[in-house]
C-alpha cells in the first residue's frame, strides 16, 4: 500500500493512516473480543463437575435499587433489617422464593437460635450459609449468605457486606467453612 491508495479491510494501512484491527502485538480488536465472549457465553453450559466454576451461577446483584443505592444502614427493609447488610440481602432473596419466618431475626449471629431451624450439615441450593462468630474472618455479629450452587464439598454463595464493605459479593468456599446451613420453609 502507499498513501495514494484508499484504505480497506483487505489493505488496512499505508504507513500513515490505517484501520485499527487489534493491538500492537496482534491481539484481537475490542469488537472481536466482545463477539467471541458473547458467543462463548451463549453456547457454554454450567460445568457441574468443577467446584471452582462460578460462571452463570447465582443471580448477581439483583438486590432492589431502593436499598442498594441508599447509604448503608440508612433504611430498614421489609423484613426489619438495615439495608446493605448480609441479613437484609438474604431475607430479600428468600422472600423471592416465598420462604417464611425470615423477618426480625436480628443480626446474623442470632439467626440460628431465633429461626428455630435445625442446622443442616449438607447444603442445598436455597439454604442460608450461617457463620457464627468463631468462623474464620467473621466478627462478633456473625454472617449469613445465600447458597446459589453446591458442587461436592464446595458451595457457591452470594452475600452482602462481606469484608464489611456493604456491597454484593460472591465466592466459592468449602462446606466445612460454614458453621451450618439453615433451610427455611
Amino acid at each position: 500500500n502507499d498513501w495514494t491508495n484508499p484504505l480497506s479491510k483487505e489493505k488496512p494501512g499505508n504507513g500513515k493512516l490505517q484501520f485499527f484491527n487489534g493491538g500492537l502485538f496482534g491481539e484481537l480488536s475490542l469488537s472481536d473480543n466482545i463477539t467471541i465472549e458473547a458467543d462463548s457465553n451463549s453456547s457454554s453450559s454450567k460445568d457441574s463437575g468443577s467446584s471452582n466454576n462460578t460462571k452463570n451461577v447465582g443471580r448477581g446483584d439483583d438486590y432492589p435499587s431502593k436499598w442498594r443505592n441508599a447509604s448503608p444502614d440508612s433504611l430498614v427493609d421489609d423484613w426489619q433489617y438495615y439495608n446493605r447488610e448480609c441479613v437484609s440481602f438474604c431475607a430479600w432473596r428468600l422472600s423471592q422464593e416465598g420462604k417464611k419466618g425470615i423477618s426480625g431475626l436480628g443480626s446474623a449471629i442470632t439467626w440460628y437460635a431465633r429461626s428455630g431451624l435445625k442446622k443442616q450439615s449438607t447444603p442445598k441450593v436455597g439454604d442460608i450459609a450461617w457463620f457464627d462468630s468463631s468462623a474464620p474472618g467473621v466478627g462478633a455479629a456473625g454472617h449469613v449468605a445465600y447458597v446459589a450452587e453446591v458442587s461436592g464439598d464446595t458451595v457457591y454463595i452470594e452475600e452482602y457486606n462481606f469484608n464489611v464493605n456493604h456491597n454484593y459479593h460472591s465466592r466459592s468456599i468449602k462446606t466445612s467453612d460454614v458453621t451450618g446451613f439453615l433451610r427455611f420453609k
